[in-house]
């Protein structure tokens, strides 16, 4: 008797130590800032490997009750959506985090996240770096691939302005790339300024920032050899 009360004491101190969180996704396109939902969310323990799924409703929101201090790998799955992994530890504190997602890119490209940068800038942050240099990684690995660099800006300022900051911000990643050891000739370089912006952020419609951030961008397309 006494060890099945000692064990219940556990059971109780464990539940304690723990608890529970209820952790709150508000799932959005990455692009447009668009609530998306019947995004599949799938919640995994890591220690246990308990798996708890989920999807996101109209509103793209989704929730879960979790056990607190144990880390979770999280996953994101939609048709025409890149998934997205993440992991995280929940506290005893309730948490609404945003997670964006991006829809898969139609052809062949390079499953990186896009350069993007400061308004009105083109020099490279940490981040855009870090992507260059796993760029380069796989370029070094495959030396018959060419890589397209396609430099975009956001709507404000003029069409001629913004032409030439999208060059800029092109000739950015081919002077790191080239310093990284990339001969000039693997890449094609393509500048597009204001016209291809892939959210509805144009010129007079009020958009927050990180909108308009996405749009200051360069993509990288993975271009195969012809033979």
């Amino acid at each position: 008797m006494k060890n099945i009360f000692t064990f219940v004491i556990f059971c109780l101190s464990l539940v304690s130590s723990f608890g529970q969180a209820k952790r709150q996704l508000i799932i959005k396109d990455k692009e447009s800032g668009i609530l998306l939902d019947d995004v599949r969310i799938e919640f995994k323990d890591k220690k246990s490997g308990i798996i708890i799924e989920s999807h996101s409703d109209m509103s793209g929101l989704v929730s879960a009750v979790l056990i607190t201090n144990q880390k979770y790998s999280v996953t994101t799955e939609k048709v025409g959506y890149d998934p997205v992994m993440f992991e995280f530890t929940p506290k005893n504190d309730e948490i609404t985090q945003d997670v964006k997602i991006r829809k898969t890119a139609p052809g062949v490209m390079i499953r990186l996240e896009n350069v993007v940068y400061e308004y009105d800038k083109s020099n490279l942050s940490r981040s855009g770096k870090n992507q260059l240099d796993t760029l380069y990684r796989f370029l070094k690995e495959n030396k018959k691939f060419l890589i397209e660099l396609n430099s975009h800006t956001d709507a404000r300022g003029s069409v001629e302005y913004n032409l030439n900051l999208s060059k800029n911000r092109s000739l950015s990643c081919n002077y790191y790339l080239r310093s990284k050891g990339l001969k000039f000739n693997r890449m094609v370089l393509n500048n597009y300024g204001e016209s291809k912006l892939i959210n509805h952020c144009t010129d007079n419609i009020e958009c927050p920032e990180d909108l308009h951030q996405v749009n200051r961008r360069t993509e990288f397309v993975l271009l195969f050899p012809k033979n």
